[in-house]
């Protein structure tokens, strides 16, 4: 089967935080692991990011996008296919998602739509469910092989030096200590008769 053999569901069964059943909604970061978005969030009120050096990267809601995934009792659905595979056989194809519009779809789905977009080139294409604009380089691949891995993480240093979080979102630019003490002076001058 090759590249696109399949691969163990647990990534869809169980949530890689609270190691609980996956549920709607899921939330998923830059290197494809699914969380429960309640699980995420209360792992964000508790600040266990701190606590946990291979998730030091989730420290707000802009690092993971909410995910479009049809996923019933054991039964997980690919949108462009409408096939259906059965989450606790040993396996599936390999499934992707779209972080602008967080769609879940197989991957050689999606990639037979795209046969002309090359590997590692940046183009822009429609999502095939919703229509939303994508980049080719915001196609996250779920529970990623360490090949796959190492080009999420190239991706995200990228984003990060755009200024960017994994969902697209704008991170806050932080003001120096400098700047910040220059411009108390500024606004304590100001402020005298």
């Amino acid at each position: 089967m090759g590249k696109e053999k399949g691969k163990s569901l647990s990534a869809f069964a169980v949530c890689a935080l609270s190691n609980e059943k996956l549920n709607r909604p899921v939330v998923s970061d830059y290197r494809g692991q699914l969380f429960n978005k309640d699980a995420f969030l209360e792992f964000l009120l508790n600040k266990e990011y701190l606590k946990n050096d291979k998730l030091s990267h989730l420290t707000s809601l802009k690092d993971v996008v909410e995910l479009k995934i049809k996923l019933d009792q054991n039964t997980l659905k690919c949108e462009l296919t409408s096939a259906e595979y059965d989450i606790t056989s040993a396996t599936v194809p390999k499934f992707v998602y779209l972080v602008p519009c967080g769609c879940v779809m197989s991957k050689k789905a999606l990639l037979s739509l795209l046969s002309s977009t090359k590997v590692g080139e940046y183009t822009k294409a429609r999502c095939p469910i919703c229509n939303t604009e994508y980049c080719s380089r915001d196609v996250i691949e779920i529970d990623p092989d360490e090949e796959e891995l190492f080009a999420l993480e190239r991706r995200m240093k990228t984003l990060e030096t755009e200024g960017l979080h994994h969902s697209l979102k704008a991170r806050k630019k932080r003001k120096s200590v400098s700047g910040e003490k220059s411009a108390k002076r500024s606004k304590n001058k100001s402020s005298k008769p």
